[in-house]
């Protein structure tokens, strides 16, 4: 029998409105295919067959640091993230797979596939939280203050959009600063979008643009380096769409996690030989 650690909110976090459900999520699911299922918000002393857990918290770092293809991480999804949690089985992101899926999960977010656009000098620079900054062993906004400086050498015209839920972020000398509109009001008004792995890359690629990350889902579409974006192109329209029909795949709501949903086929976990047969 196997036995998956489920990672239960700290006795004393704050968070436990989402680690709470997708905790109980992965427990109905594990329980209901015969796995021995241990609950613990602290450090994993034995290896089990599968760590799962909301966030990347230090349980989780810590996890995967050991046993990186057995953690199994969820956190909000890329599109109608209210509803929807991604699922990424030894890293934060799931790798892209070469195969194709049908857009049902997609059209449920109505996310409109744009033409490709044509190159041009303005980036916009979607910046990420100082938590987040600091799982990458960054300062805040450090990443964005140099990604700002090449972009410029390079002759980009920069926006700064900081993460709109963190309040902390300031200004960066040589970018224009917008933090009230939202990120469908931006995209038609730019010809590329950086970041160091924001959500904000999926929805360039759908808008039609080219995009530079350092990491995430999106990488394999990404330009080389972040001075490229400038007068880059995005790929072709089914490339793009290609992909976007599997992030929609990547992603599922609580319920469809309890049920186990993301792990019938077509699901990119689906015929992994960790779970089995679904």
């Amino acid at each position: 029998m196997k036995t998956v650690v489920v990672v239960l909110p700290e006795p004393r976090g704050v968070a436990a409105t989402r680690w709470g459900p997708s905790a109980e999520a992965f427990k109905a699911c594990f329980a209901a295919r015969g796995w021995t299922v241990v609950e613990t918000p602290y450090r994993i002393t034995r290896k089990p067959d599968l760590v799962a857990g909301y966030g990347w918290r230090a349980v989780m770092r810590e996890a995967h640091s050991r046993w990186p293809d057995i953690v199994l991480h969820c956190d909000l999804g890329f599109w109608s993230r209210a509803q929807y949690m991604k699922l990424a089985l030894g890293d934060r992101w799931s790798p892209v797979v070469d195969r194709d899926f049908d857009d049902n999960r997609l059209s449920v977010h109505r996310v409109q596939i744009r033409p490709t656009r044509r190159p041009g000098r303005r980036v916009l620079l979607c910046g990420m939280s100082a938590k987040a900054a600091g799982t990458w062993n960054l300062e805040p906004e450090q990443w964005e203050r140099a990604a700002v400086a090449r972009l410029v050498r390079a002759g980009a015209k920069v926006i700064y959009r900081p993460k709109p839920t963190w309040h902390g972020a300031r200004p960066i000398r040589g970018a224009e600063y917008d933090r009230s509109r939202l990120i469908g009001e931006v995209l038609p008004q730019v010809d590329a979008v950086v970041s160091h792995h924001s959500n904000a890359a999926i929805d360039a690629l759908a808008a039609g643009l080219p995009i530079y990350v350092e990491t995430g889902i999106a990488r394999p579409f990404s330009v080389a380096t972040i001075e490229d974006a400038v007068n880059a192109q995005a790929p072709d329209y089914e490339t793009r769409a290609r992909f976007l029909r599997q992030v929609a795949y990547h992603q599922w709501t609580l319920p469809e996690i309890a049920a186990g949903e993301w792990l019938k086929p077509p699901a990119p976990l689906s015929d992994h030989p960790l779970f089995g047969a679904a």
